[in-house]
């Protein structure tokens, strides 16, 4: 937690207090302020130190990287889906919290108006509900149900990079896959999910998964290179020459279909 952000939350807890308990003297309220103050102040001499990011930031990856250099090779508009799509999520996500942080700032001001300013303690007005997050939680986690699609190379964990289903569009939360009535837009995926959904038993090692006694679509679209360290897209999913990735991927001109080296 952000040292500052902490002595005013400590700050206006006790201007709470205050206000709840008159008994508190306000010199003993003038002793505590200058004791947040004299902390404040030696934190940022002794500890407080500029800050050397290596990394540079990518708002639409949300990641760092070493170098600006860093492109993502745009052959893939499943791919390029799945980077608006998180991109989407991050700044939804980002805007419920600055819009609580607002929150916070606008009663700090009011709080030192009342400190250093020349309004009166009774103007300081806290809700019942204030630092209440239950609603703002709510809300980021129906954005982090959103399923987006995949982007291989981006996905650092050898597990959630294995793991990973060729999902070819947005999906609100995993409900729209667990249904016996299955739609979606892409096509190839909704014909792969009624594959599944025929197969019995469930056909686990071709792209399905058994659900609650529903065989479901599960196709996977990346593998983990354990001699590079990277997770990679499966070269049969690269559907044309240009795309198939010849560094671990070769283009089969006879069978005119992308497959590993």
């Amino acid at each position: 937690m952000n040292f500052f952000f902490m002595l005013t939350l400590i700050l206006i807890i006790l201007i709470f207090i205050k206000l709840k308990i008159p008994i508190i003297t306000n010199n003993a309220m003038f002793g505590f302020l200058l004791f947040l103050l004299v902390i404040n102040e030696i934190y940022n001499h002794k500890f407080k130190k500029d800050t050397f990011a290596p990394y540079i930031y990518d708002g639409t990856y949300n990641k760092y990287f070493e170098t600006q250099s860093f492109q993502h090779p745009n052959n893939s508009e499943t791919d390029n889906l799945g980077l608006r799509c998180s991109l989407s999520k991050n700044i939804s996500i980002k805007n419920i919290q600055e819009d609580k942080f607002r929150e916070y700032k606008e009663f700090a001001d009011a709080m030192n108006d009342v400190v250093y300013g020349n309004k009166e303690p009774d103007t300081l007005k806290m809700e019942d509900d204030f630092g209440d997050i239950t609603e703002e939680k709510a809300k980021i986690s129906k954005i982090n149900n959103i399923i987006c699609p995949p982007i291989c190379h981006l996905i650092e964990n050898e597990g959630d990079c294995n793991n990973a289903v060729d999902f070819k569009e947005i999906l609100k939360d995993e409900s729209e896959l667990l249904t016996t009535k299955p739609v979606f837009d892409n096509r190839e995926m909704l014909g792969k999910a009624y594959e599944c959904l025929k197969s019995n038993p469930c056909d686990t090692e071709n792209g399905c998964k058994e659900v609650n006694g529903l065989c479901v679509y599960n196709k996977k679209k990346c593998f983990y290179d354990t001699e590079a360290k990277k997770c990679r897209q499966k070269c049969e999913l690269y559907k044309t020459s240009d795309m198939c990735d010849k560094n671990y991927c070769k283009w089969d001109n006879n069978n005119l279909k992308c497959s590993n080296n």
